[in-house]
């Protein structure tokens, strides 16, 4: 008898190992986004709908695993700013936890009128080198050199029917150790140890400037998202830039063992940005 119970509180152990295993290799989180500004006469509107998801990847270039972020924005489904300034933004992040720093990313963003894509946009590549001290930046177009093979794998496929993109231009800059572009950013600050009085400065990255973010937790509020209140860490996060400090990221963390990012907050110089969990 006491054999049968050790052995069905082991397959009850794997289980839940196995179960566990899956929410921290693989999350999509999806969120309504709203701006105010001068658009919106200074209220609130929804004028997007955005999701982040991230997921392990194995093996991820010179690193056994990472995990891979990616950042979906579109206002597809919002007539009024579609017809006026259609928004798509697609960005992924590859990134080591411990140490945390980033390997590379992919940014795609709708900025000109160009036919490169189909809605038009500006996309870059950054890599950063095995031994953390440079970062190569590619600015990708429809034509040019070829991606090198290290390069490709940190391009997603989804555009010009999953044909790979042209290096248009390289440049690279220095970076600090340990380096985290933004999005790799907060993820790492989810899951900071926050207590009162808590702060911490982490190196980061654009690819071509080196940044310096403070984490600090503001306070704890109540935040009602997928109609429901959460208790939540409110954390702010301080990007400085070649030593001029830029607007500030605020993001509400679910006070419980998921750290669910419930809403976020970013200043911009034409308004407000405001994800909310759904």
């Amino acid at each position: 008898m006491r054999h049968m119970y050790r052995n069905n509180m082991r397959a009850i152990i794997a289980i839940l190992l196995l179960l566990s295993s899956g929410v921290l290799n693989a999350e999509t989180l999806k969120y309504d986004v709203s701006y105010k500004g001068a658009f919106t006469a200074f209220s609130w509107a929804n004028i997007a709908d955005a999701s982040l998801s991230t997921r392990k990847q194995v093996p991820c270039g010179n690193a056994q695993t990472c995990l891979n972020s990616r950042v979906r924005m579109t206002s597809e489904n919002h007539k009024v700013l579609e017809s006026l300034y259609p928004m798509r933004f697609y960005y992924q992040s590859f990134f080591q936890q411990n140490p945390a720093r980033t390997l590379a990313f992919e940014k795609r963003e709708k900025k000109s009128k160009s036919k490169y894509q189909p809605y038009g946009y500006r996309h870059k590549l950054v890599t950063i080198s095995g031994d953390g001290k440079s970062a190569t930046t590619h600015e990708l177009w429809s034509t040019g050199e070829p991606l090198a093979s290290n390069e490709k794998r940190y391009v997603s496929t989804d555009h010009n029917g999953g044909k790979p993109p042209s290096v248009k231009k390289r440049s690279t800059s220095p970076v600090a150790k340990n380096a985290l572009d933004r999005w790799a950013m907060i993820y790492t600050a989810r899951f900071l140890p926050y207590s009162k009085g808590f702060s911490q400065t982490f190196p980061g990255t654009t690819g071509t400037h080196k940044l310096t973010y403070k984490v600090s937790l503001e306070g704890t509020e109540r935040v009602r998202a997928r109609g429901r209140d959460f208790e939540a860490w409110k954390v702010s996060i301080v990007e400085t830039k070649a030593g001029k400090r830029q607007p500030t990221l605020y993001m509400w963390i679910s006070a419980d063992d998921s750290r669910l990012p419930v809403r976020i907050e970013m200043e911009e110089e034409i308004g407000r940005l405001r994800f909310v969990l759904k």
